[in-house]
């Protein structure tokens, strides 16, 4: 009986053990799980506020080349031949026709370049999901999809004219991803 009553002993220390051990590792899993989503809610809110950052420095020409964009009215997407003088606006010699849309200066090129520059470096974050998503979308999506719908046909036009069918594809990716026009 006693050599059977040590063993018993052994036995429950040996199961208090393993499951001791395993209770301490689902704790390490459920501690790295918890770090992670932090890091990732970090990561977001960095990304999230260096757009901001970002952004905040074109309002200025936004609000100059694009007013309809900050208007707080349903606006038209720039059309195709304000697009191509947008695109042309920069090329020496290039003569806007002033019938056929709006006349810009090479400045307002440049702006809405950056502007898509950014919303790109944006959604690469999202699509390769550096960051929340669900932050980065909330954040976002629905300004990223009226600013892109506006400069679509512009978009259109430079990977037309360059070549360059990808160019800012990340964009059309992260709005289909993200629901169209949140």
């Amino acid at each position: 009986m006693g050599w059977f009553h040590m063993k018993s002993k052994t036995s429950v220390w040996s199961i208090l053990g393993v499951f001791g051990t395993w209770l301490g590792a689902m704790a390490i899993v459920w501690v790295l799980h918890m770090e992670n989503d932090w890091n990732s809610r970090k990561e977001a809110m960095d990304i999230i506020k260096q757009v901001d950052d970002d952004l905040n420095e074109l309002r200025d020409n936004l609000e100059k080349y694009f007013p309809e964009l900050f208007s707080g009215e349903a606006f038209e997407p720039l059309s195709s031949d304000d697009a191509e003088n947008l695109f042309f606006s920069c090329t020496q010699g290039y003569e806007q026709d002033q019938n056929s849309g709006r006349v810009f200066q090479c400045e307002a090129r440049k702006t809405a370049t950056k502007l898509l520059n950014h919303f790109e470096d944006l959604t690469i974050s999202y699509m390769y999901k550096l960051g929340n998503r669900e932050m980065l979308e909330e954040a976002w999506s629905h300004e990223l999809a009226r600013h892109f719908m506006h400069f679509e046909n512009f978009v259109k036009t430079v990977r037309h004219e360059r070549k360059a069918p990808k160019m800012w594809i990340s964009i059309d990716k992260a709005i289909a991803e993200m629901g169209g026009n949140s």
